[in-house]
């Protein structure tokens, strides 16, 4: 880890303990936080703060709750302002409306001919 932001997240691991695991991973989960990848957090902060198997499981279970709290975050925001979000800001997603039309009328087949890669 090089980049400032990625020392400061790890020096706000170490500061804040346990919240800033679940802070941290609820931000990337959310897509706010996207650039530091979870698998980073959560390695650096059982290094951290997992001196024995109690500790461990603490970790597991703070990061599975901090996972669901960025996924239902960025669940609702897609639910109730994904949309209109869209409609104002269509070149923060590089869409023009050739492309949109071609997305939605895609996500209109059937859920078995639909596979998204990330």
């Amino acid at each position: 880890m090089t980049g400032g932001f990625e020392q400061a997240a790890v020096h706000f691991l170490h500061s804040y303990g346990y919240l800033a695991l679940f802070v941290l991973l609820a931000l990337e989960t959310s897509m706010i936080l996207h650039f530091i990848p979870s698998e980073v957090i959560v390695t650096v902060a059982a290094a951290t703060l997992a001196t024995d198997t109690t500790q461990l499981v603490l970790v597991i279970a703070v990061s599975t709750l901090g996972a669901t709290a960025g996924s239902l975050m960025l669940y609702a925001f897609a639910r109730y302002g994904g949309r209109r979000f869209l409609d104002r800001h269509p070149r923060f997603f590089g869409l023009n409306a050739k492309r949109r039309a071609r997305l939605e009328s895609w996500f209109q087949r059937p859920a078995g001919e639909s596979l998204v890669f990330f």
